[in-house]
Parts: C-alpha cells; structure tokens; sequence
C-alpha cells in the first residue's frame, strides 16, 4: 500500500523557500546597497535612507514571488502525484505548498489545503486505510476552522459536506456506528446554511447524502427511527431532484428511498411499504435509465428482492416470476468483468428464485437454470477472493449444492 504518512511538509516547504528567496535576494541586495552606498559617501543620508527603504521593499518583493513560484511548483507536484495515483505523495506537496506560501494569499493556502486533504481521502477511499481516513478527517476540521461559517458560509458547508463523505465512507467500510453518526451530524451542518431556494442541487445532494448515513444506521441498529429519518431525507431529496429536471439523480434517490423502505418493511409483517417500494422502483425504470446500466440493473435487482420479499408475505407465485424476469433484465444491462460485484449478486439472487419455484413446482428446468446461475456466481466470487475455483470461501453458500441435489433426486 502506498505510504501516506504525514511527513513535515511544513518546515521542509519554509527552508526551501528561504534558501531560494536567499539566492534570488543576494544579486538583488548587492546592487541595490550599491545604490545607497554612494549618497552615503557624499554625506546626502536623506537620500541614503530613501534608497534603503527602496532597496528594502524591491527585496521582499522577490523574495515573495519567488515563494510563489515555489507554492506553484509544489502545486504541479501534487498535481502530477495525483495523475499517477500516489495520494499521500499528493498530498504532502499540497500541504508544503499551502506552508511557502507568504501572508496575504489565504485563498490560495486554502484551496491548496483542500487539495491536500482531498487526496488524503482519495487514498482512503481507495485503499481503506484508517490512517489515510484520520488524516483526511482531521485536515477537512481544520479547513471548517479555517474558513469559519460567519465569514464564509459557502466554503464551510462545502467542507461538512466532504467531511460528512469521509466519515460514511469511513463507517461503510468499517461497520461502525460512530462515524456514520458524526456523517449524519456534519451533513445536519451543512443543511442549516445551505438553502433549496439559493443552492437547489447542492441541498439535494445533502440531503441525499444524509438519508445514505441515515440508512446505513438504521440497517445497523435495531428499531426504525434511523430508517425513517432516511425516508424523510430522501422524500425531501426528491422534491428537487424531479424527473423532469434531473432524470437520472431522480432515479438514483427514488432507488434509495425504496431501498429504505424495503428495510422498514423487513421489520414489519404488512405489505403496504414493499408495495410503495416496487411501484417507485418500476417508475423509476420507464424514463430511459438504461442508458446508465449500472443504475439500471441495481434497480432491477431492488425489484427482483422487493417482488421475492412480497412472495413471502402473500403467498403468490408470479411475485417470484416477475423477480426472476428483473434479475434476468439486470444481467442484461450488466457485464461480468466491468461489475462483477452486481452482476453476481444479480446471479445469486435469480439462482435463489428459481431454486424456490423449482421446489414449488417440481419443475426440473428451473433447477437446472439455478444450479447455472449459482455456478456463474460463484465463479465470480472465486475470482474476487482470490481463492482457486472450488475453494472453501467460495463453497459457503451452499446454493449450488442445494440445487444439484435437488435435481438428482
């Protein structure tokens, strides 16, 4: 993993800039004490003073764009660290140049900070590190510190709605309950400035985003107050986030509003919340979402597991068929090797709902289509694990097994 300690950019930047700033002022001084040295010869210190104070002011000029200069080129750094995937490398040339640069440049030094702690996250985000997450955390508090809500209302909710982002990602990859519930605070955060009437898309996205943390806790604790602040969030989400102005982000929030009632009603025995689920997945899936596979299939499946849930609680085999044809519409829309975690998950679930039709109906060939699509599953979750085709992680489920029994009876 690459390493994205925090080294003492800092200190490194300022000796840089001092040794640099020496070498460009020494040519700079000499001429201009040159200058003052003649008045003072003739006895004029009126104008020996004047020349000082000028050759004093021409100095700290250079001296200042030369640690700009520098500030830029650590910039670039940071920039060609990030094109090659080396995050914390990013990151330590974002922070050395915030460091170089001289008073009078906050907005620079700022954005060079977000940048830096930026590139902590992505390396959290791709690698898991909880070091790379602390110290992505840490720079986006300093940067609400930095840029305080009463003087820069904007930049501050920017900066909770990043650190909210860290934090749930923090929590989704850890199982957490404490940084999904700081998420949950610091979207809160940024929603009390953030307005629908000034910033419609960017309240959207928050509450988007807070109904995510939401969600996350409620499927993590017991009860349904978390799942139901989720739903809210998300219904306030969809009032800006409409078909007709952002069909796609429509899609994606009507998505999760159903995914969070299909988790209220796996608490409960009625039907009512499942059946609003299934209707707000289907209409999601007639405005031309398929030209977003992706988003298309993992509507489908949420149908195919909504329909396979409302089986159970009624009792009707053709809730089973139509989830079948869903999971079969998602494999469609999805390629093993570009989403291979949808597309066998895709797989495991139609293998799951043919097996139950098969044994409801004796019907061999949906066996044997189950037995394929758990074959197919599997194959892909060998790959993933790492482990050879037949390994012991890949035999847990046991579906396939199951099946192949069934078939040979």
């Amino acid at each position: 993993m690459e390493h994205i300690k925090r080294k003492r950019a800092a200190p490194v930047g300022r000796e840089l800039a001092q040794h640099s700033g020496a070498q460009a002022g020494e040519t700079v001084t000499a001429s201009l004490n040159a200058q003052a040295q003649r008045p003072i010869e003739a006895g004029d210190f009126d104008a020996t003073e004047g020349s000082l104070v000028g050759a004093g002011r021409k100095r700290a000029g250079a001296l200042e764009g030369r640690a700009l200069a520098a500030a830029k080129t650590f910039g670039l750094r940071g920039k060609a660290a990030l094109a090659r995937q080396r995050h914390g490398e990013a990151a330590e040339n974002f922070a050395a140049a915030a460091a170089m640069l001289p008073p009078g440049h906050e907005d620079v030094a700022f954005a060079y900070l977000n940048a830096e702690a930026d590139a902590f996250y992505r390396e959290a985000a791709r690698s898991g590190g909880r070091e790379a997450f602390e110290s992505a955390i840490a720079s986006y508090r300093k940067l609400t510190v930095a840029r305080p809500r009463d003087s820069f209302p904007d930049d501050w909710a920017m900066m909770q709605l990043r650190l909210g982002a860290t934090l749930q990602t923090l929590g989704e990859f850890t199982g957490e309950c404490g940084p999904l519930e700081d998420a949950a605070a610091a979207y809160c955060a940024a929603l009390q400035e953030l307005s629908r009437a000034r910033t419609p898309q960017l309240w959207a996205m928050a509450q988007m985003s807070l109904g995510t943390a939401l969600f996350r806790l409620g499927e993590k604790q017991p009860g349904t107050e978390k799942l139901n602040e989720a739903v809210s969030a998300y219904r306030e989400a969809l009032e800006e986030h409409s078909r007709e102005r952002a069909p796609l982000d429509w899609a994606r929030t009507s998505l999760n509003l159903g995914a969070a009632l299909e988790a209220l009603a796996r608490r409960d025995d009625g039907t009512a919340r499942l059946i609003e689920a299934i209707e707000l997945y289907r209409e999601a899936l007639q405005d031309g979402i398929r030209r977003a596979p992706v988003l298309w299939a993992m509507i489908q499946i949420s149908l195919g597991n909504a329909l396979s849930l409302l089986c159970e609680r009624e009792g009707k085999s053709e809730r089973l068929r139509e989830a079948a044809n869903a999971y079969r519409e998602a494999l469609a829309a999805l390629d093993a090797d570009s989403a291979p975690v949808q597309w066998a998950a895709a797989q495991m679930y139609l293998g799951d709902v043919l097996l139950t039709l098969g044994k409801k109906r004796e019907g061999r060939a949906e066996l044997g289509e189950a037995l394929s699509a758990y074959g197919a599953a599997l194959q892909i979750i060998c790959q993933r694990a790492h482990s050879p085709p037949g390994g012991g992680r890949c035999r847990q489920s046991g579906h396939g097994i199951v099946a192949y029994r069934r078939t040979a009876e």
